[in-house]
């Protein structure tokens, strides 16, 4: 399909979930690029500036974030430069413990079609993974997939997080690499947060991509898990801070669900 641009990252030491990933990808029909995984594990967040500066990002996530974590934003960014550099017009983004579905190839079709058709104008990126919490309020369906039984092409208000499989426009990856340059969270929060304030951001309402059941590698560095528990032990006004912003982003979302009449 030579208007996807397809990518697995994947970490230099991670071989064998480079092997797993190969796999799937030939299982579906595709040829990839192996985008090399930015390892961050055990590194100090100064290896980071400018791009990220611990006390911005405390004052926005309530926490600072592991290595891994970094990482994995860096790898992410690393791939939406590749995929713009490609000229492709769509690129598919996973990482290496992705699980494609047997319907994988069949609903990639239908989906390109309907993009081509027009039918997500001003789409940014499509997480293939996973749907919202609570899709039933946070998601609106724009159309069903021609010849996919019960598949449909769903409007998200609060984008999905994990990003074990997604699909970037041109336009949308160039908005990362333009808005999301600076480490504010990880890089799911914060691609939740941009597509709830500009919108085009969408899910299926089967996901075809699911995650393999391994332990992940960004935990896997020494205190991560101490980091990340961080994150429920928000008190005060960070506790306080971080409801305001989940209620804004549904607020933004139904705003501009009535502003479309669905």
């Amino acid at each position: 399909m030579g208007k996807v641009f397809t990518q697995v990252i994947n970490l230099d030491d991670s071989t064998d979930r480079m092997s797993h990933a190969a796999g799937q990808m030939a299982a579906a029909g595709l040829d990839f690029s192996r985008c090399p995984g930015i390892d961050g594990r055990g590194r100090s967040w100064a290896r980071f500036l400018p791009l990220y500066i611990p006390p911005l990002n405390y004052l926005w996530f309530g926490r600072h974030l592991t290595g891994g974590e970094l990482g994995c934003y860096m790898s992410h960014l690393r791939a939406a430069r590749a995929f713009l550099k490609s000229g492709a017009r769509y690129g598919l983004v996973f990482e290496d413990d992705c699980v494609l579905q047997p319907e994988f190839r069949e609903t990639l079709h239908s989906l390109v079609d309907a993009l081509e058709a027009g039918a997500c104008p001003g789409w940014r990126l499509i997480n293939l993974g996973k749907l919202p919490h609570k899709p039933e309020i946070h998601t609106a369906p724009m159309r069903p997939l021609a010849g996919v039984a019960e598949q449909h092409l769903l409007r998200c208000y609060d984008f999905p997080l994990t990003l074990h499989g997604v699909m970037w426009s041109r336009r949308g990856a160039l908005d990362f690499l333009l808005r999301g340059w600076l480490v504010m969270g990880t890089v799911d929060n914060w691609l939740r947060s941009d597509l709830a304030i500009f919108g085009g951001g969408y899910c299926l309402s089967v996901p075809i991509v699911r995650q393999r059941q391994r332990e992940s590698v960004i935990c896997s560095e020494p205190g991560a898990d101490e980091i990340r528990q961080a994150t429920g032990r928000k008190q005060g006004w960070w506790k306080t801070r971080s409801q305001v912003r989940a209620r804004n982003r549904r607020l933004w979302g139904m705003r501009r669900r009535r502003r479309q009449g669905l």
